[in-house]
């Protein structure tokens, strides 16, 4: 298992490959609005997906299905998330 903690922006950056597991969340006192989507290609997402807004908050694969996952910040311009990702 790696353990990152992910810098995010405005554009949207694949943090995880498809058929990895992981789990990211907001680190604590995180004040911005993270969008999160899997998607089947390799490409950026058309949609915004999941959005992640409370401190602490946090998403899986199991909850947010198969595909490469992106994500990116939706409201603010910069924000550290925290990032566990593995190869089953």
């Amino acid at each position: 298992m790696a353990t990152s903690n992910p810098t995010l922006t405005t554009s949207w950056a694949k943090i995880v490959d498809s058929g990895d597991e992981f789990t990211f969340g907001l680190q604590p006192g995180s004040v911005t609005v993270v969008a999160i989507a899997a998607v089947d290609t390799d490409t950026d997402p058309a949609v915004a997906g999941h959005f992640l807004m409370s401190p602490g908050e946090s998403i899986n694969r199991a909850l947010i299905g198969p595909g490469y996952v992106y994500a990116k910040v939706e409201s603010g311009s910069t924000t550290q998330g925290w990032l566990h990702a593995w190869t089953p």
